[in-house]
């Protein structure tokens, strides 16, 4: 890869890893290649679900209404996936920024957006079909495993087109060792305060939700 520093926002991104190269230091960005979220709508086995961009670029996450046929909270938690095929170097720091397509639907003064490692294989990932489905291992790996970074959202602050950017510190040998391959991130929302909550807090939070996803 040549020496270079490239724009941190490209018109048809909805997301983004920005990282530092080491041996010469610069920065490269790298746009998401696939997306999208697993949803839990209930107690059942099959009462998850999976949208992947290319059925509908979704990438919201939290609590935003309940299940007409079992009255349970619909949860969401989105993933984002990276072809680091062209990063060559020693990554030494990278950050995470997602747009917001629109102002948040939410109840609470602030949440706390928790990025997370995937350990579900890519492939798995993006290639469940649409739709509903025995997804609880890719749900519940969206919000488990080593926590990348997190950010407080403030709803206040957070507007169509806003960029939320999260430091992935905690991702480095991760991004290192997936250099020339693919990598995905999971995310999920928490309660206030910084308290996880089981990353479940029904009635709200809804962040990153509608608008053009652009």
């Amino acid at each position: 890869m040549s020496k270079g520093r490239f724009s941190a926002i490209f018109i048809a991104a909805v997301a983004g890893i920005r990282a530092s190269i080491d041996t010469p230091a610069f920065a490269v960005t790298v746009d998401t290649t696939r997306f999208g979220i697993y949803e839990n709508f209930g107690a059942g086995a099959n009462d998850f679900s999976h949208t992947p961009n290319t059925v509908q670029p979704r990438y919201d996450v939290g609590s935003s209404f309940s299940d007409a046929q079992t009255g349970a909270a619909v949860l969401q938690r989105d993933y984002f996936v990276f072809d680091l095929a062209g990063v060559t170097g020693t990554v030494t720091g990278a950050t995470l920024t997602i747009f917001s397509p629109s102002h948040p639907t939410q109840t609470n003064a602030s949440d706390t957006l928790f990025i997370f490692d995937v350990t579900t294989a890519v492939n798995t990932l993006i290639g469940n079909a649409s739709g509903a489905g025995a997804y609880a291992p890719e749900f519940g790996d969206l919000a488990n495993g080593t926590q990348y970074g997190s950010v407080l959202l403030d709803p206040t602050t957070i507007q169509a087109g806003t960029p939320i950017n999260i430091s992935l510190a905690n991702a480095l040998s991760d991004i290192n060792a997936h250099q020339g391959s693919l990598f995905a991130v999971g995310g999920a929302v928490g309660g206030t305060f910084g308290q996880q909550l089981n990353l479940i807090d029904q009635g709200g939070p809804y962040y990153l939700s509608g608008g053009t996803f652009a």
